[in-house]
């Protein structure tokens, strides 16, 4: 439960799961306890119950009563327990002189203050004047609290699912991480639940044709247990995209991707086809840069009959084919068009001849962050090289820069005050970089003790927690070395 905050109900954010951390709960009563505690109310005492110190109260049974709080009034229902198992109410009447209190009616209280008085000292082997005294400082203590006492079925309910999230996580990692990616509602949650996936040794496969549907699915390769995104996850992309492309797929199981290729286009469209093919959707049957350049040429050639001049030479200009090349396979030829074009022929040929290569590494990458909303490319060559994911101004005035290692796919945050290195190296989302030298920079923290002219530091060093620092680099928009064909 402590390793990851990814996926654990209401402690997934920072404040809380290192709350939870401090605490180290060993059962659901000590999750509840840091349900209650993390409330913007609890200020005033979680660090020493974080830390376990008991409170002690008016008296022993009080401190009974209250044991399995560590002597802190934390719920409802503990103010409800002192007036029923202590003072003898009623459970209706215990609610209703906790409301009274919670609400600071002073008129009701008063009326209700002799029956607490008188059962607390029947409960009491005190004398009547001391147990008088011990009840009143503990009404006080609840009147305190009142703002925040949270309810115990509430903090129940909360600590119950953070256990079950906890238990699904270690035990059924598969299923979790694949169910938490499809909920993810924001390019974070993707990127957590793809760290989570890390985390557990489970491979997150690419979308691939004839093999991923809507939703992250798992499946199998190799005898492995894998996950495989799904096509919803892409931005742009709709639940249904992914379902009719598995289904033509197995539709026409042997089919050739040019017999596929008019198929795919009338299902998702010319704009869907080619963000697939960038993202190496297609790579059964071709690299990226192979496909790309086939869905563009059957796009302008693939049902057409005839050609003018003037279209002649913006297709050449745009596709570098000449109009020698497209006159070999018209029929007839005249002064302003060429008509008569096998445009099966055609596309057959261009297939033949179109070298199997993938697209810069650039351009791959830049397709993965616009479309997926993070990197899936990883090449154990590329040491020291990165890829930025996002850029932020601090309010000190230095950038925040979050960078993935192309060679492991993992994540880091640098922070940068060169800044005129960064006019001449520019650093922005998609950019390619070689680190050249960095460094880590010790944390420092406010000290809370702090007093002007004082012998307390203003500030404090945290120890074993450093900040990276980028130094020196270089950019590249396209690879510094060319991808190892595969």
């Amino acid at each position: 439960m402590l390793d990851s905050p990814v996926g654990l109900f209401q402690m997934n954010g920072d404040f809380a799961f290192s709350s939870l951390k401090k605490f180290e709960p060993h059962s659901i009563s000590d999750i509840d306890l840091v349900t209650a505690a993390i409330r913007p109310s609890g200020a005033s005492f979680r660090d020493k119950l974080f830390a376990k110190e008991w409170y002690k109260n008016p008296s022993p049974m009080i401190d009974e009563l209250l044991k399995n709080n560590y002597g802190y009034l934390l719920y409802q229902e503990d103010c409800i327990a002192f007036l029923q198992q202590i003072c003898g109410f009623s459970g209706g009447d215990a609610d209703t002189v906790r409301r009274y209190i919670c609400a600071k009616k002073e008129d009701k209280i008063a009326e209700w203050l002799p029956r607490i008085l008188e059962g607390y000292c029947r409960k009491s082997n005190k004398p009547r004047e001391i147990a008088e005294e011990e009840a009143k400082t503990f009404l006080k203590i609840i009147e305190d609290s009142a703002s925040y006492q949270f309810n115990y079925n509430h903090a129940q309910a909360y600590s119950m699912l953070t256990y079950i999230c906890a238990y699904l996580r270690y035990y059924y990692p598969y299923e979790f991480v694949t169910a938490y990616l499809n909920c993810a509602a924001n390019n974070d949650d993707i990127k957590d639940g793809t760290q989570l996936a890390n985390e557990f040794g489970i491979k997150i496969y690419d979308i691939e044709f004839g093999k991923s549907k809507d939703k992250y699915a798992i499946g199998v390769e190799n005898n492995e247990r894998i996950i495989y995104k799904g096509l919803s996850s892409l931005k742009g992309f709709g639940e249904e995209d992914g379902s009719k492309l598995f289904q033509l797929y197995e539709e026409h199981l042997n089919a050739s991707f040019l017999e596929l290729l008019p198929l795919i286009i009338q299902t998702i469209g010319k704009a869907k086809t080619l963000i697939l093919a960038q993202l190496n959707y297609f790579r059964k049957y071709g690299k990226t840069q192979k496909i790309v350049n086939m869905i563009q040429i059957f796009v302008e050639f693939g049902t057409a009959k005839s050609f003018t001049l003037a279209k002649l030479t913006t297709l050449n200009e745009k596709y570098n084919i000449s109009s020698d090349l497209i006159k070999g396979y018209c029929s007839k030829v005249t002064a302003k068009t060429y008509s008569g074009f096998d445009n099966d022929r055609f596309i057959r040929d261009m297939w033949a001849i179109l070298p199997n290569e993938h697209l810069n590494l650039g351009e791959r990458l830049n397709a993965e962050l616009e479309y997926y909303g993070s990197i899936s490319y990883v090449n154990s060559q590329f040491k020291n090289f990165y890829v930025v994911l996002d850029v932020r101004k601090t309010k000190s005035g230095v950038m925040s820069i979050t960078v993935q290692d192309l060679s492991d796919k993992s994540l880091k945050v640098y922070t940068c005050g060169e800044t005129y290195k960064l006019l001449e190296e520019p650093l922005s989302k998609g950019t390619i970089f070689q680190l050249l030298m960095d460094k880590l920079k010790p944390k420092y923290k406010f000290n809370s003790n702090y007093v002007e002219g004082g012998d307390e530091p203003k500030y404090f060093v945290v120890p074993n927690e450093y900040k990276n620092v980028l130094i020196n680099w270089k950019t590249y928009y396209t690879p510094l070395v060319k991808e190892k064909k595969k």
